[in-house]
């Protein structure tokens, strides 16, 4: 099971993710215009020119939610998504997009955003040798564990690593937050009755009790950021009680068939034993005649001479 939880998260982050890295280069290498916007501060151009390929990358994977263009300073200057919002300044709560603005290399990892997990990917734009800033790609993390639920066949559920801010945003809009975890669903989740006994800061697959039954709780993928620390994970659970089940009763069936071989072999033994015991005794009792004959004869040799 999780030889195929893997196989499934890797075609998925290769084939619906990772195909955004080459998609976002394309978008700048090959799009003069854009960039010459850019470097006129030309908003209007700008979203006149971004707007039909958001567009058509937002019809080819309804999960993709935004396309944002960021000034070296950090300030947002054009929000594709949404035009009206723009001139905040985002480096202090992104730290991937300080990242590329200080290495003008192209990053890409999860972020917590207020509507969860995110995966972004972040461009440098250069043009005529300066360096005007970046755009950004952002998909949902809902993505990654529809897919996963609908490839396994089975409920998965996001579980995000929170800081204070994200942890107060997530609670006020109605998200399960234990510690500095939160289980992204709004309803009730398989996780709703054993969260108590879960120690969300483990990585490793855990095994709990659901209704009585054991189950395992698979970490489906991890989330990382473009530094590759975790950030969030998917998870899943396996009833594994048919399998635990099956295990006591070949036990159960070992340890039968071990005491009945015990008792025959016991049972072998022991005549084999008892038959070797007075094969042993009648050998004694013979080479004590024979010491007693042997001693008779000596006895008469000696009168003799």
């Amino acid at each position: 099971k999780e030889q195929i939880i893997d196989g499934v998260t890797n075609d998925i982050k290769q084939y619906s993710l990772d195909s955004y890295l080459f998609k976002i280069r394309y978008l700048v290498e090959q799009n003069e215009h854009l960039r010459q916007a850019l470097a006129d501060r030309d908003r209007d151009l700008l979203y006149q020119l971004a707007l039909p390929r958001y567009q058509f990358m937002q019809g080819e994977n309804p999960y993709f939610l935004a396309m944002e263009f960021n000034l070296p300073d950090g300030t947002v200057f054009l929000r594709v998504q949404n035009p009206e919002l723009y001139g905040d300044n985002i480096s202090a709560t992104r730290p991937l997009v300080a990242n590329v603005h200080k290495d003008r290399q192209q990053r890409s990892g999860f972020d917590v955003c207020k509507q969860g997990a995110m995966f972004w990917v972040a461009q440098p734009i250069v043009h005529q040798g300066e360096y005007l800033g970046l755009v950004e790609f952002g998909i949902d993390g809902r993505q990654l564990e529809k897919a996963l639920a609908e490839s396994l066949a089975s409920d998965v559920t996001c579980v995000l690593k929170l800081n204070q801010w994200q942890k107060e945003e997530l609670a006020r809009q109605g998200f399960q937050v234990h510690n500095d975890y939160a289980l992204m669903t709004r309803n009730k989740s398989f996780l709703d009755q054993i969260a108590s006994s879960i120690d969300f800061s483990r990585l490793e697959d855990q095994q709990v009790v659901l209704n009585g039954k054991p189950h395992i709780l698979h970490s489906c993928a991890l989330l990382q950021d473009y530094q590759k620390d975790v950030v969030g994970r998917m998870v899943m659970l396996q009833d594994i009680s048919e399998q635990v089940t099956r295990k006591k009763t070949f036990i159960l069936h070992t340890l039968l068939l071990t005491a009945g071989m015990l008792g025959v072999a016991f049972v072998v033994l022991y005549y084999s034993f008892e038959t070797l015991i007075g094969r042993l005794e009648e050998y004694s009792r013979e080479n004590k005649k024979a010491k007693e004959e042997l001693q008779i004869a000596h006895d008469k040799l000696e009168d003799r001479v």
